[in-house]
């Protein structure tokens, strides 16, 4: 794994995964998810460096290729699994083991794992704030987003309007003859996000007036979001 490289789709261990022990690693740039209540506990993912975390570990005197093979079996999830972010999600403790440790196994975790998030009601604040956790590492996670619950127009909107300001990302249905919640959430949040789109307010506009087009898939969509009430779907 080069971490100064791409997402890999196979783990692999290389030589060039990691910087010798003496030196430190400058990390670099690197897709979508039933009721759990308001979302509100933050995702304790830290990627910036605390002064807490001590800067030097045992683990920093062994091989380099050794280091990355540990690496690779820790945070990489095996074929077919992928970790699950909830309102109480933690990262692997190795990523605070030190400053170093953390620098050259962070876009690892990252970037070879595919995260996935369960979306309730459209409320996409828990995926939102987790992409929004890498910001300043310049890191992308790769999310697969599973859909469950009932229509609510103003999550939606929400979710839309995060699209269009880049601070998440589309819904892509990717079942085949899909129905109901998520044939409308991919629809949407794809005309919130296409290129060239105007000001939010002017969007907005536009989804409100295909609300109707909405409503004849499932008439949930019309109702008040108060008054809107969980018959799950997928």
């Amino acid at each position: 794994m080069d971490l100064n490289g791409q997402r890999l789709t196979q783990p692999r261990s290389t030589k060039e995964n990691i910087a010798p022990a003496t030196s430190s690693i400058t990390m670099s740039d690197t897709d979508q998810p039933s009721h759990i209540g308001a979302v509100t506990q933050p995702i304790k993912l830290i990627t910036n460096q605390p002064a807490r975390i001590p800067q030097d570990s045992p683990l920093l005197f062994l091989p380099p290729e050794l280091r990355n093979q540990i690496y690779d079996l820790i945070l990489i999830s095996p074929p077919g699994s992928k970790p699950t972010i909830t309102p109480t999600f933690s990262p692997p403790p190795l990523l605070s083991v030190c400053s170093q440790i953390r620098s050259e196994a962070l876009k690892l975790w990252v970037s070879a794992n595919i995260f996935s998030i369960t979306i309730f009601d459209c409320d996409v604040e828990l995926a939102k704030r987790f992409q929004n956790t890498f910001t300043v590492s310049s890191l992308v996670p790769h999310m697969s987003f599973r859909m469950k619950g009932s229509p609510n127009w103003g999550n939606l909107m929400k979710w839309c309007e995060a699209v269009h300001d880049g601070d998440t990302t589309w819904f892509q249905c990717k079942k085949e003859g899909a129905k109901g919640l998520s044939v409308v959430v991919t629809a949407a949040t794809r005309m919130a996000g296409a290129p060239g789109r105007k000001g939010w307010e002017r969007v907005r506009e536009d989804l409100e007036g295909w609300r109707r087009v909405a409503g004849m898939v499932d008439e949930g969509w019309l109702d008040d979001d108060e008054e809107a009430e969980g018959v799950e779907q997928v």
